[in-house]
C-alpha cells in the first residue's frame, strides 16, 4: 500500500519548481545588468567633455561677440609685440646685468637671476591681464550681462591682473616647490661618497613618481583657483581655496586631468610644427613656438572659464 502511494507522487514537480526559481534568478540578474548598463550610460552622458567646453566657449563668444573679438585682437597684438621684442629685451637686460656686476663687483649669477625674475614678473602680469580680458568677456556673455563695454572689461582686467598672476604663482609654487626639494635631495644623495645612479635608481624612480602624483593632485584640485579669485573677488583667499577645491569634488578632476593631457599633446604638436616651419621658412622656431603657445594658452583659458561657470552653476 505504501509503495502504491509513493508511486502516485508527482516526481516531476521538484524539477519544475527548480526551473522556475532558476528562471526568476536569471530574469532578476538580467534586470540588474540592464539597470547598471543604463546607469553607466547616463553617467557617461552627464559628464562634461572637452567637446562640450569648446561648444560652450563658442556660444559665450557669440553672446558677447564684439567685446570678445576685441579682446582676442588685443591679446593677439600685444602678444605678438611682446614676443617680438622679448628676445632683444632679454639680451639687453642680460648684458646690463653682467655690466653692472663687473662695475660694482656684484655676484653675476645673482644679477642675472634678478633680471630673469623681473622679466618673468612683467610677462606673467601681462599674460594674466590679457587672459582676464577674454575670461571676463566670455563670462559676461554667458551671464547675459547688459552693462558691458570694452573699456569696462579692460579696467576690470587691469585691476585684477595682479590677483590672477598671484593665484597662478601660488598654484605653481604649491605644485613644484616639493618637486624642487625632491630634486635637491636626489642631487645630495648622488653627491655623497661613491654613490652611483644605478645604486639609487629605484629610490629616484619612486621619488619621481611621488612628485608627479603630487603635481597632478595639486592641479586637479586647485586649477580653478585663478578663476575663483577673478569672479569671487570679495571672498578671502582661504574661502576661495576651499571653493576651488569643492567645485571639482565630484566631476571636475577628470575633466581637468584630461584637459592637461590634451594641452601637453597640443603643445608637443605645436613644437613639432614650429620646428618644421623653421626648416621651410628659416624663421626662428622659438619665436613661432611662443606665438603658437600664446594661442594655445588663450584657447585653454576660454575652456577653463566656461568649465568654471559650469561647475559653479552645478554647485548652486
Amino acid at each position: 500500500m505504501i509503495l502504491e502511494q509513493l508511486g502516485t507522487l508527482n516526481t516531476g514537480r521538484p524539477a519544475r519548481d527548480f526551473k522556475k526559481i532558476l528562471l526568476k534568478k536569471q530574469r532578476s540578474v538580467k534586470r540588474s545588468l540592464l539597470r547598471t548598463q543604463r546607469h553607466a550610460i547616463a553617467t557617461i552622458r552627464r559628464q562634461y567633455y572637452l567637446t562640450n567646453a569648446v561648444a560652450d566657449s563658442y556660444r559665450a563668444f557669440r553672446l558677447n561677440e564684439d567685446i570678445a573679438l576685441a579682446s582676442l585682437l588685443v591679446i593677439g597684438v600685444i602678444s605678438f609685440s611682446t614676443i617680438s621684442i622679448l628676445g632683444n629685451a632679454l639680451y639687453t637686460i642680460m648684458i646690463t646685468a653682467v655690466t653692472l656686476s663687473f662695475t660694482y663687483n656684484a655676484n653675476i649669477a645673482l644679477m642675472v637671476l634678478s633680471s630673469v625674475v623681473v622679466i618673468a614678473v612683467v610677462v606673467g602680469w601681462l599674460l594674466a591681464m590679457l587672459q582676464n580680458m577674454l575670461s571676463i568677456s566670455l563670462m559676461d556673455g554667458l551671464n547675459r550681462k547688459r552693462d558691458r563695454s570694452l573699456l569696462k572689461t579692460l579696467r576690470r582686467s587691469l585691476g585684477l591682473a595682479t590677483q590672477t598672476a598671484g593665484a597662478w604663482l601660488l598654484l605653481l609654487l604649491a605644485a613644484f616647490i616639493p618637486v624642487g626639494a625632491v630634486l635637491l635631495a636626489a642631487m645630495g644623495i648622488l653627491s655623497v661618497g661613491d654613490t652611483s645612479p644605478a645604486d639609487v635608481m629605484p629610490a629616484l624612480v619612486g621619488l619621481g613618481a611621488m612628485s608627479l602624483v603630487w603635481v597632478l593632485w595639486v592641479i586637479a584640485n586647485y586649477a580653478l583657483l585663478p578663476y575663483a579669485l577673478l569672479f569671487n573677488k570679495t571672498d578671502s583667499i582661504g574661502n576661495t581655496l576651499e571653493l576651488s577645491r569643492q567645485l571639482v569634488d565630484t566631476k571636475g578632476r577628470g575633466f581637468i586631468l584630461a584637459g592637461l593631457v590634451m594641452f601637453i599633446a597640443v603643445m608637443a604638436g605645436l613644437y613639432a610644427l614650429a620646428e618644421g616651419l623653421e626648416k621651410l621658412t628659416q624663421v626662428n622656431s622659438s619665436l613661432t613656438m611662443m606665438l603658437l603657445g600664446a594661442g594655445a594658452i588663450t584657447g585653454a583659458n576660454a575652456i577653463m572659464t566656461v568649465f568654471y561657470r559650469k561647475r559653479r552653476m552645478a554647485r548652486r
